[in-house]
């Protein structure tokens, strides 16, 4: 039981002690939320988010009262087949409305209505194939960027100096290594910009960490490439093994940087973030010009710091397994500055970290003596919570895959994702939105056992230009509710007109069937707002206006302003200034959860 419910419980306790009102508690015990939007503030980033639950067929775009705006459903010719392709781990919205989807083939891109707009399928290159994974950026140009892994064979890997011979001590965890698959990166362009990738592609960049390594057992250290023969101090060589194959590099995260023209690399085995220049040709990425300029996480990477030995004594090393880098974009509060999810893995602890890179007066970031570690020491800002979470708010430890995203007004929108669990907070750690992803057929008050997870959480602001070529449309929330009760918006109006920002007033109705004082208030949310305040009297008839029916209704006020938080003003090309709108409230009674709508007109 939270706080503001525990107190509106004594005042209607206490209502009732007094004579003023007939309440019962019976059964208000069970009004927590599990599932859906638990919490939505006034502080919140006006937008919509779109996720992809792991294992599933549909993408969700969703708004911040936890209504689904846009689904699109995964075809057919797209879904894992016997080889084990793993579609859509990471999604995003392009500019121009196409929905982009990993896979371990390639990319595709579906269109509004969930067909496949193109694809891009690595398997047609024959020798020059790649196996893609985790993450694909559009630049500004309308290019894709992607890691992809090449394959290396066994004696290529061991004369490189890979620790082949200690990977056979990993059986029967991990078979004998035959290939080791090694990142690259690749960057793609339509054939013709008019029409886009329906015309085909091409590749017109390249980058191979094979040409970037260096072996530490018969070399000195080189802090601008990796090390080949690392073997991390918490995993050993056996951690290469994953996801069914030998893997150096797997960048699972990857963003760009257009004023520096440069590519933020997660190298998730090595514990490290590692920055290149993208301002080369193709032949230039394979010399030196090609090597890392910055990276942070874990300096004993490059043999210029402690090694980690126990969760309580993590030596230099910062990052763990960590799956999300961006840099905070141009505008936005920390702007410059690299956001990165801290997976935590090797001590049980997530978090949200900002790094600010140390950057030199002509632009180019500093270097540290031979032996010592690139700067900062500690990041500028950090969030993180104790392990033990209150329900239904799950642990913040993410061991894998989950994703953070700094937002236009400084707030930080996070994803726990083996939980499906994404928050929002404010530079202070406050909670300002969360919400619960919902299994299918779930209904409030459910406990979820296994979440579904979700691998990435984007959210776009409502004038986002890939928004343009979506109907957006608010639908049900994705959990059910048992209970229907009848609800009448700015009660005694025959035609439900509001202006924005006015206080919006909302009853659900009584009636034979319904007592409204077995509501209990605190539980309601109202487009996922709390309301502002209540009360308890006879102001409408259901179905009808004017009218008054005799049985005490349940009346409910709340700022329009923050259900409709950009004052009414539609989405792109989407709902008009003035015209009709869903009003949606939720909440719990002892008769269980249930759920109401009414219409309302907005007015300018």
């Amino acid at each position: 039981m939270d706080t503001r419910s525990f107190t509106l419980r004594k005042l209607l306790s206490l209502a009732a002690l007094c004579g003023l009102i007939a309440v019962s508690t019976e059964g208000l015990a069970d009004a927590t939320r599990t599932l859906g939007v638990i919490n939505r503030d006034t502080r919140a980033y006006d937008g919509y988010n779109l996720y992809k639950p792991l294992g599933g067929t549909e993408i969700y775009l969703l708004n911040n009262a936890g209504n689904p705006v846009h689904h699109w459903t995964i075809p057919d010719d797209l879904l894992p087949k016997p080889e084990g392709v793993r579609p859509g781990g990471e999604v995003f919205l392009r500019k121009n409305g196409e929905l982009v989807l990993t896979a371990d083939w390639g990319i595709a891109a579906l269109d509004k209505d969930s067909n496949i707009a193109w694809k891009i399928d690595s398997r047609t290159l024959g020798a020059d194939r790649w196996f893609g994974h985790h993450e694909v950026v559009e630049l500004p140009n309308g290019n894709l960027l992607l890691p992809g892994f090449i394959e290396k064979t066994r004696a290529e890997a061991e004369a490189a100096g890979f620790p082949v011979a200690l990977t056979d001590a990993c059986s029967p965890s991990a078979p004998k290594l035959e290939k080791l698959r090694v990142d690259n990166l690749w960057e793609v362009a339509p054939i013709d910009r008019k029409i886009g990738f329906k015309s085909g592609w091409k590749i017109v960049w390249r980058w191979n960490t094979w040409d970037h390594m260096y072996n530490s057992a018969t070399q000195e250290p080189n802090r601008h490439r990796a090390d080949i023969a690392y073997v991390d101090p918490a995993e050993g060589v056996c951690g290469n093994f994953i996801q069914g194959a030998w893997t150096f590099g797997r960048y699972n995260a990857i963003d760009f940087n257009p004023e520096r023209n440069e590519i933020a690399l997660s190298a998730s085995l090595q514990n490290e973030v590692r920055i290149i220049s993208h301002a080369l040709t193709t032949d230039q990425a394979k010399t030196s010009a090609g090597d890392f300029l910055y990276r942070w996480g874990n300096p004993y990477a490059y043999n210029a710091g402690q090694p980690f030995a126990s969760a309580t004594n993590r030596g230099d090393q910062q990052l763990s397994f960590q799956h999300r880098v961006l840099w905070i974009p141009k505008g936005f509060p920390g702007a410059g500055n690299l956001l990165i999810f801290n997976n935590g893995t090797d001590w049980g602890e997530s978090s949200v970290i900002e790094v600010k890179a140390p950057i030199g007066a002509f632009g180019s970031y500093r270097q540290p003596f031979p032996g010592l570690a690139y700067g900062p020491r500690k990041p500028i800002w950090q969030y993180a919570e104790p392990v033990q979470g209150e329900p239904p708010r799950p642990p913040f430890f993410a061991p894998f895959i989950s994703s953070a995203q700094r937002l236009a007004n400084g707030n930080t929108l996070i994803n726990n994702g083996p939980y499906g669990y994404f928050f929002e907070i404010t530079r202070k750690g406050n909670k300002v939105w969360e919400y619960l992803d919902v299994n299918s057929g779930a209904s409030q008050g459910d406990v979820i056992a296994v979440p579904r997870g979700a691998y990435r959480l984007w959210r776009y602001s409502p004038d986002y230009a890939g928004l343009l070529h979506i109907p957006l449309a608010p639908k049900e929330p994705l959990e059910f509710y048992p209970n229907e009760y009848a609800v009448d918006a700015v009660p005694g109006s025959c035609t439900n007109s509001i202006r924005v920002p006015r206080d919006l007033a909302i009853a659900i109705l009584g009636s034979a069937a319904l007592d409204v004082t077995s509501i209990d208030p605190a539980s309601i949310l109202i487009e996922g707002v709390p309301a502002a305040s209540w009360t308890i009297k006879d102001v409408s008839a259901s179905g009808k206006c004017y009218q008054r029916d005799g049985y005490p209704d349940l009346v409910l006020s709340v700022k329009s302003s923050s259900i409709f938080p950009s004052g009414g003003k539609p989405s792109p090309g989407q709902m008009p200034l003035i015209g009709k709108r869903t009003v949606r409230l939720n909440g719990y009674s002892g008769q269980g959860w249930f759920a109401g709508k009414d219409d309302v007109f907005l007015l300018r």
